[in-house]
């Protein structure tokens, strides 16, 4: 049986937030989605582009994607830190990460409809200290969501935002399986070749 997941979300408050190429997803969803990770960083495939829609005018907007770790988790293995990064490791290990689009924070006016990629987001096994690179595990499923929150000026510190409300929109499509990638050894290995290899992973 095939899904077909809605490519757009509506909150409660009436935003809007429409996945970009949701068909993709779809038929990668349907047919058992996985995304290769490896000791080097990899882009995502198809990479998450959003629309937000109804979104306040003269208010600040922070669009952020989060990556949801959909198994019970057997044991922590979160390294994301980079002093040059806008983005931070939650409390809770199913929550990954919280990365903003490079744009915001900006007025509702200037995100209002426009197409908002992803792009410098990397996926790996391994700890990479560079923006945007994020680190997962290999044979858990993750899934993808997007937190709008709407913010003002704090009135007390000079160049603060604070945030008044957030939603949360998470897209059942964009659900895949990380696996590793593994190397393909010849017929007859000699185990120097065989130590080689393992040491390579």
């Amino acid at each position: 049986m095939n899904n077909n997941f809605p490519a757009e979300l509506i909150s409660p408050t009436g935003i809007s937030v429409e996945l970009d190429e949701s068909y993709l997803w779809n038929e990668s969803f349907n047919n058992g989605h996985q995304m290769v990770i490896g000791t080097k960083m990899r882009r995502l495939q198809p990479q998450i582009g959003v629309r937000v829609r109804n979104l306040q005018p003269h208010l600040y907007y922070i669009v952020a994607l989060e990556i949801l770790l959909v198994d019970a988790p057997s044991y922590e293995y979160v390294a994301i830190a980079n002093s040059t990064c806008n983005y931070y490791v939650a409390q809770d290990n199913r929550h990954l990460c919280h990365i903003p689009h490079h744009w915001c924070p900006n007025f509702g006016n200037h995100l209002e409809g426009e197409k908002l990629v992803f792009d410098k987001i990397r996926i790996s096994n391994k700890f990479h200290d560079i923006a945007g690179a994020v680190t997962l595990n290999s044979m858990k499923r993750y899934v993808f969501s997007i937190i709008v929150s709407a913010c003002i000026k704090d009135p007390v510190v000079a160049n603060r935002l604070t945030c008044i409300t957030s939603e949360t929109f998470t897209f059942p499509q964009t659900t895949f399986f990380a696996v590793t990638k593994r190397k393909r050894l010849p017929v007859k290995a000699s185990l120097p070749d065989l130590y080689k290899h393992m040491t390579d992973l």
